[in-house]
């Protein structure tokens, strides 16, 4: 096989085979891709010593390529998480022992031509090892981190926060001085509909054309004022002016509801996730201040991402 015919089998992606019916052919050629090589290198099916007697009775030999090994548990690792679990005899039903042996025995070819020397070649290789590593690391620090009980306090944070919620139909309308705003006020108790005033006078053109309507809206998603006065409001009741950073306003609510906490069952999903997003942020937080993170002389200088590290 010709250099560039190589390097484009080594360009290819890893891939899980959709259908194991898809023919040993198929199989090697998708496992010829640089992350198989890098793994046969770097510990996913590695090249690997004799190993304690102990070990070896649980981690049994389930093949050998030249003076090279093949071990069940490169073999579960040969499977991924999907399947890795599997029992040995289905894995090799599967076509994955020969999907194994392929790289190993490919991967020693590629040696025995002097790749393994090849600069780009070693900095693929060293690649997968970081990420074989930092994947690793992260999914230690997710199972601490992402625990039930970690989910479940998480959930009863949320319930101490949502008890004195309630959720209001609120109108206002926005003007610019406190004077507009009592004039208006004494125009409602006169008699004219807040509504109407609502789309004739309001500076706020969101609520405007709906009678100054928000809508059903929790009190905690008005600005801190509004909030605050809407909260001590009975249905009905017209407010005194509230001063706000847009200006004035005049209040009423139409309605009000206690919000109900969700389950725990409708919650434990999107909580478990926002955990894993900041378990992730933090360990590669905590692993670069641990470790530092020291560019050499310009580079990354106009990076702001790095230039806050």
């Amino acid at each position: 096989m010709s250099t560039g015919g190589l390097r484009f089998l080594l360009s290819l992606p890893l891939a899980p085979c959709a259908s194991r019916a898809a023919g040993r052919g198929a199989l090697l050629l998708a496992a010829v891709g640089v992350v198989a090589l890098e793994a046969t290198r770097e510990g996913i099916v590695p090249l690997r010593p004799a190993i304690p007697v102990a070990e070896a009775a649980e981690d049994p030999v389930m093949a050998k390529v030249g003076p090279m090994i093949l071990r069940l548990s490169d073999l579960r690792a040969q499977a991924g998480p999907a399947r890795g679990a599997a029992p040995p005899d289905a894995l090799i039903r599967e076509g994955y022992l020969a999907d194994a042996t392929g790289q190993l025995a490919l991967a020693a070819a590629a040696e025995a031509e002097g790749l393994d020397r090849a600069l780009e070649i070693r900095a693929k290789l060293a690649l997968a090892r970081r990420r074989v590593l930092a994947e690793a690391y992260l999914d230690l620090a997710l199972r601490e981190a992402v625990t039930e009980e970690a989910v479940r306090a998480a959930y009863e944070a949320e319930l101490g926060a949502l008890r004195e919620e309630a959720e209001v139909s609120l109108r206002h309308i926005l003007v610019s001085s406190r004077e507009e705003a009592e004039a208006l006020a004494d125009r409602i108790r006169s008699g004219a509909r807040f509504s109407e005033l609502a789309q004739r006078q309001s500076l706020d053109m969101d609520t405007r054309s709906a009678g100054g309507s928000f809508g059903p809206i929790a009190l905690s998603r008005l600005p801190d004022a509004l909030a605050a006065a809407a909260a001590d409001l009975s249905v009905g009741e017209l407010s005194a002016p509230v001063r706000s950073e847009a200006g004035w306003h005049l209040l009423r609510v139409d309605s009000r509801r206690d919000l109900r906490p969700p389950s725990f069952a409708a919650r434990k999903d999107a909580i478990a996730a926002s955990l894993r997003e900041a378990a992730l942020i933090d360990a590669v937080t905590q692993a670069e201040t641990r470790f530092g993170v020291r560019l050499q002389g310009d580079i990354g200088s106009e990076d702001p991402r790095i230039a806050q590290r």
